[in-house]
């Protein structure tokens, strides 16, 4: 990243000379404006907001030590070198008072250039590095205490304006800015960006428009937006809306003949994600694994939000832990996080949905000391012999003499299901075990599981687990594969 640079001198051979005569290419500053004026100078360093000031020290209208103690009333970042042609150590030591990081006395060497810039860069640098952390502070730790520092820093250190627009960008787009408008970039985390800009209409405008739609055809970068914002305490919850519609490319693909990329304020509520928090404190694993499978109705695209798929992604994988104390732990805390190891939403709800199903089945056949009912223990008794033929519900209750009525009640309030749901849940798990532990065919495997009807069989496992028989067979081999390699 480059630096701008002001150079302000009423001789125009000096000023010329320290433009030209000195390589700034070599440094990471550049050099974006020149003024013999001083009054004219102030006006335009408040609007430019160049990270240094080279200024002669006497200059009609307003001297140079003027002009530091006006621009840095309202831009304090800032840095002045201050230039003289004369050793005069009152005014080196005024300089130094009022804010100067250096005092030069014409003509100027080269080293000395070279070296006051280094010191400059450095000290720029150095506050870069606590802006970032103030924001990450801010953004890991949304506490009101990080908030005001962070937007303090912006409106006192900075010099800020409180009315800002914030951007956003998957990959780097800040050459776009350069040269455009005033801006401080921060990075979020892994190629995702944050912007913090003084010029909403620049960002607006039909041209820059056009621009984002090109490098998006392109895929220079993948998804951009903005949002005006403002520095008080309400700037993080404006920052976290916008990073939630960056990553909205995941959840829906991108509307390029869209207007403006503005973020829209009205995306509506959802109740999906407190109601799959509900039951799932509850234990309620075919509550939740129903929550899931529909999650495409019942969660729509316009209320998803990355942030709240990585909720509920750590809703579901607590629960698993709760029932299964070996599931092991899957660190996905980012946005970047959940989309290095998931590649689609599709594919986060499925593998949410197989290890559910998974260790929901092999709970199934339940502990026979946990239940009350000792006819309801000897149908249960039954029941785990003899799944994978044609049980009949009405058969059973003949056979033990039992009001069908009642027999359904005490199902539901022993084992929180149905005795045709339990059945097919029991029919399931053994598939899975013998797809896993056999090599044999998958219609020999419907058969033995008490499935006449192969298709049948292949759309209710692949409707229960995410996966069909064969996805499910060849998953769960590369997955052996690689522990006996361990």
């Amino acid at each position: 990243m480059s630096y701008n640079v002001v150079l302000v001198d009423d001789e125009k051979m000096v000023l010329n000379s320290l433009a030209l005569a000195f390589n700034w290419s070599a440094t990471d500053f550049n050099v974006i404006a020149t003024f013999q004026s001083s009054q004219e100078a102030l006006e335009q360093i408040l609007i430019l907001k160049p990270e240094v000031v080279f200024t002669d020290i006497r200059m009609p209208e307003m001297d140079g030590l003027q002009l530091m103690e006006k621009v840095l009333k309202k831009q304090p970042q800032i840095k002045f070198v201050i230039i003289s042609g004369y050793e005069d150590f009152s005014y080196a030591k005024k300089a130094l008072t009022l804010g100067a990081v250096g005092y030069c006395v014409k003509p100027l060497e080269d080293e000395e250039i070279l070296a006051l810039l280094g010191q400059i860069h450095s000290s720029i640098q150095e506050g870069e590095r606590y802006f970032n952390t103030l924001f990450h502070s801010m953004l890991y730790k949304p506490v009101s205490e990080n908030i005001s520092r962070f937007t303090n820093y912006l409106l006192h250190v900075k010099g800020c304006e409180p009315e800002v627009t914030i951007a956003a960008s998957i990959r780097d787009m800040s050459s776009e800015f350069d040269g455009y408008v005033h801006y401080y970039k921060l990075q979020c985390e892994t190629d995702t960006y944050l912007y913090i800009i003084e010029n909403y209409d620049f960002l607006n405008s039909i041209g820059f428009t056009r621009r984002i739609k090109q490098l998006l055809l392109k895929e220079q970068i993948i998804n951009f937006c903005y949002i005006p914002a403002t520095l008080n305490d309400n700037f993080y919850n404006q920052t976290k809306e916008l990073l939630d519609c960056i990553y909205s490319y995941y959840l829906t693909p991108i509307d390029i003949t869209k207007s403006n990329f503005l973020v829209s304020q009205e995306k509506p509520k959802t109740e999906y994600i407190d109601l799959l928090n509900t039951e799932a404190s509850k234990n309620e694993v075919r509550n939740v694994l129903s929550l899931l499978k529909n999650y495409p109705t019942l969660y729509p695209a316009p209320e998803r939000t990355i942030h709240d798929v990585i909720k509920i992604f750590h809703i579901t994988v607590s629960l698993l832990q709760r029932l299964d104390h070996s599931y092991p732990e899957e660190p996905i805390y980012t946005p970047s996080d959940l989309i290095k190891k998931f590649p689609e939403i599709d594919s986060v709800f499925q593998h949410l949905i197989q290890h559910l199903s998974k260790t929901y089945s092999s709970n199934i056949l339940i502990n026979m000391d946990l239940i009350k009912n000792d006819t309801m223990k000897k149908i249960l008794e039954y029941i785990n012999r003899n799944f994978t033929s044609a049980l009949s519900f009405q058969d059973i209750c003949k056979t033990y003499t039992i009001n069908p009525s009642y027999l359904s009640q005490v199902f539901k309030r022993e084992l929180g299901t149905t005795f045709t749901n339990y059945i097919k849940d029991l029919r399931i798990h053994y598939a899975m075990e013998l797809l896993v532990k056999t090599n044999e065919p998958i219609s020999i495997i419907c058969e033995k599981i008490g499935y006449d009807q192969y298709f049948y069989f292949s759309k209710l496992f692949k409707r229960e687990t995410g996966l069909s028989p064969s996805q499910y067979r060849e998953k769960e081999q590369k997955h052996q594969n690689k522990r006996d390699s361990i």
